[in-house]
């Protein structure tokens, strides 16, 4: 079901973009984007199941646009999305109470999408819904690599005893769904929540951690060119972690680090890797719209999203 083009944005079904909402997939979709309300994972500040939501919430300012027209992305003067069918699933309906139910119910429901030619968006809830949907992607592509947007590694074996944590999405992508650590990129880490037992257990598995200061030392197109390097060849999925931007823009998420990505940096970032490799799915997770200031973070989600969209299908 759509929402009809004559009604306000503030008004109608909200769905992302303003996208038709279906049932199921009928197998021609250009994108399917899928809602993963969960935040059971979290360690201090909860509220990222309503991430889902607010994100679709915050996107429906978009929905005058029309699928055969497109949408005007005036930074680079073109028409994205022209005729790419877009469709909302909804979300997953997660088991309450039960993380280690919900990881397999996120993998489930993530598998039943193999075989569709459709590029995946999944809406986030924590950063423990990353691994589930990491393990349907490689049971249904193989071999492939994975870049983390996030100012944390994520590579706690445990936190206080919970195996299935937002701290362990990473380390659970590489122990159990069997991601090999040199094809792991872990993009924009800063700040002092990292431990130094994450630091020692990447660095024994092998992942490539790019911190900020290195990108901003580096620059963006030599960070690219040796994420190209290692990545050019395999299917990939983005897990972005919207704490990765600086909080100034998303103040909305649970453990906000100062230093973070610019609109500017993450841009250029998401075009490059976005029309060099082959990107077969996404997530963006941690909005919390509960914790934001004016949806100013369910916004600058939405707008990554659409800078991905618009690099994919430009």
């Amino acid at each position: 079901m759509k929402p009809s083009k004559d009604t306000v944005p503030y008004s109608g079904i909200q769905t992302f973009l303003g996208r038709p909402y279906v049932d199921r997939p009928k197998g021609d979709e250009d994108v399917i984007v899928l809602g993963v309300p969960l935040d059971a994972g979290t360690s201090y500040m909860p509220g990222a199941r309503f991430g889902p939501a607010g994100i679709r919430r915050a996107s429906m300012i978009y929905k005058f646009y029309e699928e055969e027209q497109g949408l005007l992305d005036i930074s680079r003067g073109k028409i994205i999305l022209r005729n790419v069918k877009i469709v909302d699933l909804g979300d997953v309906n997660l088991p309450f109470g039960d993380q280690k139910a919900a990881m397999d119910t996120i993998y489930r429901k993530a598998l039943e999408l193999k075989g569709l030619k459709a590029f995946r968006v999944f809406l986030g809830g924590d950063h423990s819904i990353t691994y589930p949907l990491v393990k349907a992607t490689k049971e249904e592509f193989g071999e492939i690599g994975l870049i983390q947007f996030d100012a944390h590694l994520d590579m706690l074996d445990t936190y206080m005893g919970i195996k299935y944590t937002h701290g362990s999405s990473i380390v659970r992508a590489i122990d159990e769904a069997e991601v090999k650590p040199e094809n792991i990129f872990q993009i924009g880490i800063r700040g002092f929540l990292n431990s130094y037992t994450s630091y020692k257990k990447a660095k024994e598995l092998g992942t490539n951690i790019i911190t900020i200061k290195s990108i901003r030392t580096l620059g963006i197109e030599k960070t690219v060119e040796k994420i190209i390097q290692k990545l050019k060849n395999k299917p990939i999925y983005i897990t972005f972690d919207i704490d990765s931007m600086d909080p100034g823009i998303a103040p909305g998420t649970g453990t906000t680090e100062p230093g973070g990505f610019t609109y500017s940096e993450i841009s250029t970032l998401i075009n490059e890797i976005f029309t060099k490799l082959n990107i077969v799915a996404m997530d963006v997770v941690e909005v919390a719209p509960l914790l934001d200031v004016n949806d100013i973070t369910s916004k600058l989600a939405v707008s990554i999203i659409l800078e991905a969209l618009g690099s994919k299908f430009p």
